[in-house]
């Protein structure tokens, strides 16, 4: 189907409002709660597409990240409300924050020669830092184990400023559960992977603190640590796992050095 065709009035309860995406493996719709299921608030529906559905290690790891995932509950962290498990209906139902991306934000500002003021830089990277803060010390209500759950694909786009000036940190687990990459999903994410993860290697929570701390590098330096849209396939992989970045004690001095240092120290690439 293409995005164009014609969607239900309701699934699972909720009242379909449009589509706002498809990929590979999920169909991603604005809906609102109706009913039972809430007062009228906009949500997100990610539906499984039907070919995914039954497939065992899907529904092995589909069943073990949103588990996980019902466990985080943070004011930074676009919560999810509601799942779908049977076998003709799978998927999640989130938050829907209004406001714009950072990516958008971005690139609204850099259209009128501006950045965002280092002030609003720091309450982004707080609030980012504390949505992974918050994902990565979650632990198993039943057992007391620590989970513990890593987002694998922090960038611009997944980081949401609503209309009230709040930041949120979307895509938890999304990786896993969709089972395609985010830079796959949204090109411009590819800029944002920390070395282990270009190389192929296992994603830790310390991958999570790497693109955090890029993005929060960009927003301080105002440049883009990696210009992927300038660099052939090969030198953007190379660049990626062998990345240079510039200090910032070359670029803003006049920050402070704790802040500085903490840049420079999460920015070590893991080898």
């Amino acid at each position: 189907m293409q995005g164009h065709d014609r969607l239900p009035e309701t699934i699972g309860g909720y009242r379909v409002v449009r589509r706002l995406a498809r990929e590979a493996t999920v169909d991603v719709l604005l809906a609102l709660a109706e009913g039972a299921r809430g007062d009228g608030r906009s949500v997100r529906l990610l539906l499984v597409s039907p070919p995914f559905r039954g497939d065992p290690a899907f529904e092995g790891t589909f069943t073990r990240e949103t588990q996980a995932l019902a466990q985080l509950d943070h004011a930074c962290v676009v919560r999810l409300l509601d799942v779908f498990a049977g076998p003709d209906l799978k998927g999640l139902v989130l938050e829907h924050v209004e406001g714009v991306s950072l990516f958008d934000l971005k690139q609204s500002l850099a259209a009128r020669g501006e950045a965002l003021p280092d002030a609003a830089a720091f309450a982004v990277a707080a609030a980012v830092f504390a949505a992974l803060a918050a994902g990565h010390a979650a632990r198993d209500p039943q057992t007391g184990n620590l989970l513990p759950i890593v987002h694998r694909d922090v960038h611009p786009g997944q980081i949401l400023v609503a209309s009230d000036g709040t930041v949120k940190l979307a895509g938890f687990g999304l990786e896993k559960i969709t089972g395609v990459r985010g830079e796959a999903r949204a090109p411009e994410a590819r800029a944002y992977l920390p070395p282990e993860k270009a190389r192929g290697d296992a994603v830790t929570t310390r991958s999570d603190v790497y693109a955090a701390m890029l993005v929060t590098w960009e927003l301080l330096a105002r440049r883009r640590a990696v210009r992927d849209d300038a660099l052939p396939e090969q030198e953007l992989l190379r660049a990626l796992t062998h990345p240079s970045i510039v200090s910032l004690d070359v670029l803003r001095p006049e920050l402070p050095a704790v802040v500085r240092s903490i840049v420079s120290r999460a920015l070590e690439p893991q080898v």
